[in-house]
């Protein structure tokens, strides 16, 4: 979903599952909201491509890469879910996205949390404002020259 005229959109009180590619995709999405849903053995759980939704109380587990996955300056408020034992990383943010992260439950991932490097200065405070069991990553580079 996404795109002119989608603002409006809720997804609610939904099961997710068995998707081939992503639990739910939106792409220049403005002030939607995905809560109270369970997102389950997709590709991944949710992607967002330059989108700004609320994404609230939903139980996001069991993806086969990532559970929330943030790109082309998303900015979402992210609360109160349980982003859960995905099999690559619970939340994965990349391409200078920014958002509001607290109240999650993120465990049970090999990376609960990894950042590019454009996007490290959210990790003191996803860290301070959320539940995280594990590791957490941050893009590294090396430059020789």
């Amino acid at each position: 979903m996404g795109g002119e005229l989608s603002e409006k959109t809720v997804i609610k009180g939904n099961k997710i599952f068995q998707s081939r590619n992503e639990g739910i995709f939106i792409i220049d999405g403005k002030e939607s909201e995905i809560s109270e849903n369970e997102i389950y053995e997709n590709n991944d759980g949710v992607i967002l491509i330059n989108s700004h939704p609320k994404i609230l109380e939903n139980t996001i587990n069991n993806n086969t890469r990532s559970g929330l996955f943030l790109l082309e300056g998303s900015s979402p408020t992210v609360s109160g879910n349980f982003i859960r034992d995905n099999q690559f990383i619970g939340l994965f943010i990349r391409d200078e996205c920014t958002g509001k992260f607290d109240s999650n439950d993120i465990r049970g991932n090999p990376s609960q949390v990894y950042l590019k490097q454009e996007c490290k200065q959210l990790m003191p405070d996803i860290e301070k404002n959320n539940i995280i069991e594990g590791r957490t990553d941050i893009e590294g580079r090396c430059i020789i020259f």
